[in-house]
C-alpha cells in the first residue's frame, strides 16, 4: 500500500470518525438508565473534531513525511535517502508520539465533560500532565521489559555456550580415559567427523 493511499484513507477517517464518535456516545448513553431516568451525552460535533484534531494532524504529518521515501516507478532502490529526509521523518514520528497523550486527554475530556444524568453533569478535572506521566511510565515499563528480555537471551546464549564447551571437554576426558587401557590391547578409539572413513585415526 502506497503512502499516498494511506494519506487519503487517513483523511477519510479524520472526516467521519469524530461525527461517528459523537453519535455512538449519544446512543450508548441514551440506552442506559438508572431508576427510570436515562443518561445523556450533550457534547456537540464540533467538540469531537476539536478533541481529535491534534492526533489527526500529527498522523497526517507523519504519513506525509513517509511519502518522501516512498519508491517511485523510476526510482533507484539503491539510492541513498538524503539526511534532511531522514530528519524530517524522525521529527514527524516524534511529533506523532508527543501528540498521542494530549489527544487522548482531549478525547477523555470531551467524553467525561458531557455526561448528564437528570440535572447532574459530570466534570473531568485531570490535566494533560497526568496523561504524559502515565505515557512515560508505560514507556519505561516497555523499555525495561525489552532490557530484561535482552539480558535473559544473552544469559541463555552464554550458558548454552558454556554447557556445550563443558560437554565437549567431558567427552574428551572420557575418551582419553578409555583410550589408554584399550591401546595396550591394540584397540584404537577414533572420532568420525564425516571427512574421513570410519576407523581412520590419522595414522
Amino acid at each position: 500500500v502506497s503512502p499516498i493511499a494511506g494519506l487519503v484513507a487517513l483523511a477519510i477517517i479524520a472526516a467521519i470518525w469524530p461525527a461517528l464518535l459523537r453519535a455512538a456516545q449519544r446512543f450508548r448513553l441514551a440506552q442506559t438508565s438508572w431508576r427510570g431516568l436515562r443518561f445523556a451525552f450533550i457534547g456537540d460535533t464540533a467538540g469531537a473534531y476539536k478533541a481529535l484534531l491534534p492526533g489527526f494532524v500529527a498522523a497526517v504529518v507523519f504519513v506525509a513525511a513517509m511519502t518522501l521515501v516512498a519508491p517511485g516507478p523510476e526510482s533507484d532502490p539503491a539510492a541513498r535517502v538524503p539526511a534532511w529526509v531522514g530528519a524530517a521523518i524522525v521529527a514527524a514520528m516524534l511529533l506523532f508520539y508527543a501528540a498521542l497523550p494530549y489527544t487522548f486527554w482531549l478525547l477523555k475530556r470531551y467524553q467525561h465533560d458531557h455526561y448528564q444524568y437528570a440535572s447532574v453533569r459530570t466534570r473531568f478535572t485531570a490535566g494533560p500532565g497526568s496523561f504524559y506521566l502515565l505515557s512515560l511510565k508505560a514507556f519505561g515499563l516497555l523499555l525495561g521489559a525489552f532490557v530484561l528480555f535482552g539480558i535473559a537471551v544473552a544469559l541463555i546464549a552464554f550458558g548454552s555456550a558454556r554447557l556445550s564447551g563443558s560437554r565437549r571437554a567431558s567427552l574428551r576426558r572420557c575418551t582419553e580415559q578409555l583410550h589408554a587401557p584399550l591401546r595396550r590391547h591394540g584397540i584404537e578409539i577414533c572420532q568420525y567427523d564425516g571427512s574421513s572413513a570410519a576407523g581412520d585415526c590419522g595414522q
